[in-house]
């Protein structure tokens, strides 16, 4: 796929780059460009503190979000944890761009966090009984590895809240995809009608977009990174990496499933809640006219666990 772009870096170096690039570029925008995530979540993030609250009674709370962003779910979870004790707080992320916006939002709800966005910076000695990720495993060149160099650092009984990630099941699940189809199709026939989409297209074509995957392409190739600008859509699959898109994108391995982590962590990590959603694939339910809402919520009740996305809370063994 981007061999003939002339990458100038191993592909798992690539895409954490291209990654940095990226968030670099959509920081500012970030809450606004993603209402999956901020109008979608909130309901969804207040279900997994309420279930890590009962796997721990009686015990403060020291949390790593890993990945943190904006900064989005570590507001959650405090407004969730509030009146409960927290000894310690650090906020990882890569971006610096990203990281200051989250610098920006904790303060008002826990005023000793600290923020890095070099983990070697950070002590790990035991410290963190709760470690914290949304929608960041899919941008990993290799996110159980990840996985596996964070343990090192959770004790046995860390609770583990996972947020937003992409499911190969509702790629391999045929009503769905059926469903997705005919949406994708009414979608398109919308859009090709809008003058503001042909100018979109016509700006796009034109090399003129300010999108963050215009800009990531023309960063990687001022920095070296690859010989030739590739287009927007080839930065974004790699910046997502795991997330799927099609079916056979599912069939070669992108995305996760539930069932295959369950195997994949057996032992280390028990899975204690899980919720799959997001029945219109990567577009966001609520922003749908009625008739796809209807139709979406329909097929979460007949497959509840094929939502194109899903939320965890895993417990350390």
């Amino acid at each position: 796929m981007i061999s003939r772009y002339g990458p100038k870096l191993a592909l798992h170096q690539l895409v954490e780059r291209l990654n940095v690039l990226y968030h670099h570029f959509e920081a500012d925008d970030y809450d606004f460009l993603h209402p999956e995530i901020t109008k979608q979540l909130p309901p969804m993030w207040s279900e997994m503190v309420s279930t890590a609250k009962t796997l721990r009674a009686e015990q403060s709370w020291r949390v790593l979000d890993f990945g943190c962003g904006t900064g989005f779910a570590t507001v959650q979870l405090l407004k969730g944890l509030r009146g409960a004790p927290i000894e310690l707080l650090t906020c990882y992320d890569p971006s610096a761009e990203m990281l200051e916006r989250c610098r920006v939002s904790i303060p008002r709800l826990f005023s000793h966090a600290r923020f890095t966005n070099r983990l070697e910076m950070t002590s790990f000695d035991e410290r963190y009984n709760t470690l914290v990720t949304n929608s960041v495993l899919h941008h990993m060149p290799n996110p159980m590895d990840a996985i596996e160099v964070l343990e090192e650092w959770l004790p046995p009984g860390t609770i583990w809240l996972c947020g937003h990630e992409p499911s190969s099941r509702f790629y391999r699940n045929a009503e769905c995809q059926e469903v997705y189809r005919r949406f994708l199709q009414r979608r398109m026939a919308k859009r090709l009608i809008s003058p503001a989409a042909y100018r979109q297209a016509v700006s796009g074509l034109a090399g003129l977009g300010r999108g963050p995957a215009v800009r990531t392409a023309r960063e990687a190739v001022r920095l070296g990174l690859m010989k030739r600008r590739p287009p927007a859509q080839t930065i974004e699959r790699l910046v997502d990496f795991h997330s799927p898109r099609s079916t056979a994108d599912a069939e070669s391995g992108r995305g996760f499933d539930i069932q295959d982590l369950e195997q994949v962590f057996m032992g280390r990590w028990k899975l204690e809640w899980y919720k799959s959603y997001s029945f219109l694939g990567q577009y966001y339910e609520g922003a749908q006219p009625k008739a796809w809402k209807r139709r979406a919520a329909e097929l979460a009740e007949k497959y509840p666990e094929d939502g194109a996305n899903f939320s965890a809370v895993w417990v350390k063994q």
